[in-house]
């Protein structure tokens, strides 16, 4: 985007209005809209940050529940983009609260042990029975893996999963929506054994990783995603290897 501005700029040397300028201006009010960096302690895992990414890493979540300085990495596209999907949940989520079923929105969702918090996007209930769904926008080539599949993303179930063991709910959902064309599908999440089995693997996870004091060894390489998109990457790298071995969290498929 920069170089296509410039080279515009470049090219009609004798306008007088500076559109590189502009940009920066621009650039620097969506910086002091992002989430700020600093230091933070957590004192609960989130059920739409344990499932991806470094969300798995047993030594992120020792950094963050004993304090550490976040980094959060910015850049215009990014805040761009978590603004559009926040404006799109709120679209979407009025349209739950003007239809005709019986919706509730964002409902915040609470557990001691483990400690957890989030928000639910919507609980429906149709026909007498309810059901706690989770709304994400993707761009069309997310959208149509998940549509040609019929399977959603591991950690989006796993986020949905735990709303429902929280609310002792055996039906879920998830509500794709295709940010380019607006497209949407709808796939259900029903607690079965196997499912029910594999949330208390999950939650015994974050029980060992909450009661920790201990360093945990590195779960990933420096080069991989997960440590690459994550905000206390830094402060991680500049630690020493580990004390104890905590394994990675295991994101299975539906």
């Amino acid at each position: 985007m920069t170089s296509k501005i410039l080279q515009g700029t470049i090219a009609n040397k004798r306008n007088a209005f500076d559109v590189v300028e502009l940009q920066k201006h621009l650039n620097v009010t969506r910086e002091k809209d992002w989430r700020d960096s600093g230091y933070r302690t957590k004192s609960t895992f989130s059920p739409s940050v344990i499932g991806g990414f470094y969300g798995r890493c047993s030594r992120y979540w020792y950094y963050a529940f004993n304090g550490a300085f976040f980094e959060e990495k910015f850049k215009p596209q990014s805040a761009a983009a978590m603004n559009n999907g926040t404006s799109s949940h709120e679209r979407i989520q009025k349209t739950y609260e003007h239809s005709d079923v019986d919706a509730i929105i964002e409902k915040e969702l609470k557990l001691d042990d483990p400690p957890i918090r989030g928000f639910a996007d919507v609980i429906v209930t149709i026909d007498g029975i309810t059901a706690v769904g989770d709304i994400k926008t993707i761009n069309a080539s997310g959208y149509n893996y998940v549509e040609n599949s019929m399977k959603p993303k591991p950690a989006h179930t796993l986020q949905v999963l735990i709303y429902m063991k929280i609310l002792g709910l055996d039906h879920g959902f998830l509500h794709y929506e295709n940010k380019d064309t607006h497209e949407e599908l709808f796939i259900p999440v029903t607690m079965n054994a196997r499912l029910s089995t594999y949330v208390d693997e999950v939650f015994a996870w974050m029980r060992e990783v909450a009661a920790n004091k201990e360093l945990p060894k590195r779960c990933f390489t420096k080069a991989a995603p997960e440590c690459k998109y994550c905000p206390l990457s830094k402060a991680c790298w500049k630690d020493k290897e580990g004390d104890i071995d905590i394994p990675k969290l295991k994101v299975i498929k539906q």
